[in-house]
């Protein structure tokens, strides 16, 4: 795909390119432009617009609960985040939690909550529509309603996360997106013999890939061999639901 509009570029045209991904825009852009909340804050080369952007980053937080998105179909009005059964602001590394979500729905529609979890640069690392998983039926009937939505959340890396909660029609269109509607955060936790701490701070990510099995390591001449070693028991990695509320 990167090949195909580097093509492009070289025939002289215009590409535009939207993404998160930094080590492609760096190779097909040399103008950057930095978005906030649908708004331009700044434009010029590459390497300035990165470092605004990391300017911003260091700068703030988003603000908690932004309404970004609005309709008269249905509305978002309460959420909160449970650690068994209580509102908590931190959990334990590798522990399930609970998201509980008031919301109103005006008039008969699909209105189905979605979730997207950022880490502490906003980036988002997981997402989930209980609709698209078959979770949660196909239409609502006007009313005040409930859901509670527990989640595994695999191997989350110690730091910062923020959650954006929507009611949306799956895969169509959004009725209600709360940004940052949910502010927490994962607890250190050593990993291992070696008391290995996974923290975003790192730099190697926000999700902990567990492998589920490893073979080897096996000699080249394949002489011997070594039992193979599972991930039994290991967390999975990944952002699951869980059951519907």
């Amino acid at each position: 795909c990167l090949g195909k509009m580097e093509d492009v570029q070289k025939g002289g045209r215009t590409v535009v390119f939207v993404s998160h991904n930094e080590s492609a825009i760096r190779r097909l852009c040399t103008r950057g432009a930095l978005l906030e909340y649908g708004a331009l804050v700044y434009l010029g080369a590459t390497d300035a617009t990165f470092a605004d952007y990391r300017r911003r980053l260091a700068g703030a937080s988003p603000a908690p609960g932004v309404r970004i998105h609005g309709s008269s179909l249905a509305r978002i009005e309460r959420a909160v985040l449970l650690l068994n059964d209580q509102p908590a602001v931190a959990i334990p590394a590798g522990t399930p939690f609970d998201i509980a979500v008031s919301f109103r729905v005006f008039a008969d529609t699909a209105a189905c909550p979605e979730f997207v979890l950022r880490d502490e640069n906003h980036l988002p690392i997981g997402f989930c529509s209980l609709g698209l998983l078959d979770l949660w039926p196909p239409a609502m009937k006007s009313g005040s309603w409930e859901a509670r939505v527990r989640f595994a959340p695999g191997s989350l890396a110690a730091g910062n996360y923020s959650m954006d909660l929507m009611l949306a029609e799956p895969d169509v269109r959004f009725l209600d997106y709360l940004e940052a509607a949910l502010q927490f955060s994962v607890l250190q936790a050593p990993i291992g013999a070696r008391g290995w701490v996974f923290s975003q701070r790192r730099g190697q990510g926000a999700v902990l890939l567990a492998p589920l099995s490893v073979h080897g390591p096996e000699p080249v001449n394949g002489q011997a061999r070594n039992r193979c070693r599972t991930g039994e028991g290991q967390p999975e990695a990944g952002f699951l639901a869980g059951t519907k509320g």
